[in-house]
């Protein structure tokens, strides 16, 4: 896993900006840099330097500017010699690659390309990759198993190609600026380059401050700067920067299939297992985020199963956060685990963010606010892991959407239910709600009711908050069905977002993460389960529980509480008033563009606990951060 950065002009623009934009994320890959400039007027016109020596080339100093200019960043995971040195060129020096990711079933294609005549000169993911694009070009997308942001520069025909994985994992962002575009890893590479100017999109400001969502559109928080959306790929040509290509190369399908309880365990089983297998190929050590919930331990105790098969258990390190707020502490459950599998576990105190220089830092590596403080326990356990000098980390991203982890699916599926007509399954789920989880006939009556309300009724938002009109009914797409949720959650709200949360946390303390619930197979599987495989008797996760009974400790088999990596967010703000309410009387001068003083009281209540907590007084802070953070520019929006 790396990072990249490139520039592309037909005018021509020096190679300075490029090492700038390579430099504001060294995080991303400190074990090595790579650069490649290409003038298209001139023969023989293509350098590579693994240094920033390419400034002091007098042959290069003497062409100035470049119409193709691309950097990256490396972290050295797979391959650790010089062979995996990108940007990487083709044997015929005619395709260049930078490219950000892991590619899981990179030897099996490997050995389909030999097959086809092909010779490598290394052992990395990138040339196989390099390669299986020139055999097969756009085609090579659906035979890939990874997690992945690419770019190809074809220097013959001066076409760029390029794109992302299937559900966002790695990211992948675009800025246009007069005569040139840039593509980077992350939003702050943006920031050093000639024309920036950082400017407030208010649809995305609104979005998150009403709803606390990012990441489910194409645009950003920043006006102008935009994401290639997950499973999509682009193109363009340097003769016409203003006409990029982008194109979904991947979708997920609402095909349900029948299947037994019997045969859906042994297919769950199989493709899980092989998921991880493929996720612990690294040439550095590997590690396992271990919440204590049932997703992160079903990984630990997986892997220590494939581990003990090849008489290599005791080499799993378990990375967990705790907190001494009794009901934010996972350390009962992770300890369960603990006891069931070899390993050599450590942990990290969950402390409040109550240090503005520390709030700044990780704002600054998130390059857009986060809705949630839980980034900090998730920013801790990376940090853990660094320390311990691990690379590689598998994590629990993606299951509560697959296989309908939030308590939101119950009522999806109650409502399925009705319409499916299936009313002796649907009294007995809600018997189920009443017994396992507290929620009352009259409470699952609203929440229906609730859901058929918003299928009917546009959304009505109050502005009293925002000194602008926008309106998101996107958001507030309403399923009706366990498949459509889980798509809208995988596709365009959940999973985006988390995954953008995840790699810059991770990437920040230079480990890679990995998320073996997001291996497509198993993706798609699990979708094509019937619902009731999912969630059955008030009990999500039906199929997973199933599946590993007897792996998983009994306890945890059992769990129907999910915290994740949490944090005691309304203690934090109740037992550092001062703090949090400082921080707010600086998002009134910060935000006073946007924001109308009746989010900023509502904002003061939930601070001083007059009103129920919830995330909104997070929000309006972390927003006013980013904005001092990047200095955005504060000028009024419609």
């Amino acid at each position: 896993m790396c990072g990249f950065s490139a520039l592309f002009s037909i005018k021509g623009i020096e190679p300075s900006h490029l090492i700038k934009m390579n430099d504001a994320i060294i995080h991303r890959g400190p074990d090595g840099e790579g650069y490649f400039l290409h003038q298209t007027e001139l023969t023989s016109s293509s350098f590579f330097k693994c240094s920033k020596a390419l400034l002091a080339d007098r042959e290069i100093s003497s062409i100035k500017k470049f119409n193709a200019l691309i950097g990256h960043r490396r972290l050295a995971i797979v391959d650790l010699s010089d062979s995996g040195i990108q940007p990487m060129l083709s044997d015929d020096s005619r395709y260049v690659i930078a490219f950000n990711g892991e590619i899981y079933n990179y030897k099996e294609l490997k050995d389909d390309l030999i097959q086809k005549g092909y010779i490598f000169n290394s052992t990395c993911d990138t040339e196989v990759l390099l390669k299986a694009y020139i055999e097969w070009g756009e085609l090579v997308l659906p035979k890939l198993n990874g997690m992945f942001a690419f770019q190809i520069f074809d220097t013959t025909k001066n076409t760029v190609f390029g794109a992302r994985d299937r559900f966002g994992v790695k990211p992948l962002y675009y800025w246009k600026s007069g005569s040139f575009i840039a593509l980077a890893s992350e939003i702050k590479q943006f920031t050093v380059l000639p024309n920036w100017d950082a400017q407030i999109n208010s649809a995305r400001v609104y979005d998150f401050i009403q709803y606390g969502q990012t990441d489910h559109t194409d645009e950003t928080l920043f006006n102008g700067v935009k994401q290639i959306p997950p499973g999509h790929s682009f193109k363009f040509d340097l003769n016409d920067l203003s006409d990029v290509k982008i194109r979904r190369w991947y979708d997920v399908t609402n095909t349900q299939h029948k299947t037994t309880l019997k045969a859906a365990k042994i297919k769950f089983k199989e493709l899980f297992k092989d998921s991880i297998k493929l996720r612990l190929q690294a040439d550095v050590p590997v590690g396992t985020g271990l919440s204590g919930g049932m997703d992160s331990s079903s990984i630990a105790c997986e892997i220590n199963s494939v581990l003990k098969d090849i008489g290599k258990d005791s080499l799993q390190k378990t990375f967990s956060a705790y907190t001494e707020v009794e009901q934010f502490d996972e350390r009962g459950y992770i300890n369960e685990v603990l006891d069931v599998v070899t390993a050599q576990p450590h942990f990290i105190e969950l402390k409040c963010p109550d240090n503005l220089d520390y709030l700044d830092k990780v704002v600054w590596h998130q390059d857009e606010p986060f809705g949630t403080t839980s980034i900090f326990a998730e920013w801790s356990v990376f940090e853990l892991a660094k320390s311990k000098k691990v690379k590689v980390t598998l994590d629990g991203h993606g299951a509560d959407e697959t296989l309908a982890g939030y308590h939101k699916f119950f009522f999806v599926y109650l409502f399925e239910l009705l319409k499916k007509g299936k009313l002796v399954r649907f009294y007995k789920e809600v018997r189920a709600l009443k017994k396992l989880h507290n929620y009352n006939v009259l409470q699952v009556a609203k929440t229906i009711g609730y859901i058929l309300k918003k299928s009917i009724f546009s959304s009505q938002i109050s502005d009293a908050w925002f000194k602008f009109k926008i309106d998101s009914d996107e958001i507030n797409k309403v399923s009706f069905s366990l498949i459509d949720e889980s798509k809208q959650q995988l596709l365009k709200t959940s999973v985006p977002m988390q995954m953008h949360w995840c790699d810059r946390d991770s990437m920040a303390h230079s480990v890679e993460s990995r998320a073996p619930f997001l291996d497509y197979r198993l993706v798609e599987f699990i979708l094509s389960c019937p619902s009731h495989l999912k969630i059955k008797d008030g009990k999500t996760k039906y199929i997973l529980r199933e599946s590993l009974e007897g792996l998983l400790p009994k306890n945890i088999y059992e769990r129907i509480s999910k915290i994740g990596f949490a944090t005691p967010e309304a203690n934090w703000m109740s037992e550092n008033q001062s703090f949090f309410l400082s921080l707010l009387e600086e998002a009134k001068i910060n935000l006073d563009f946007l924001i109308n003083d009746a989010a900023f009281q509502k904002a003061e209540q939930i601070i001083k606990g007059k009103i129920k907590y919830d995330g909104f007084a997070w929000r309006i802070i972390c927003l006013s951060i980013w904005v001092n953070v990047f200095q955005v520019k504060k000028k009024n929006v419609t």
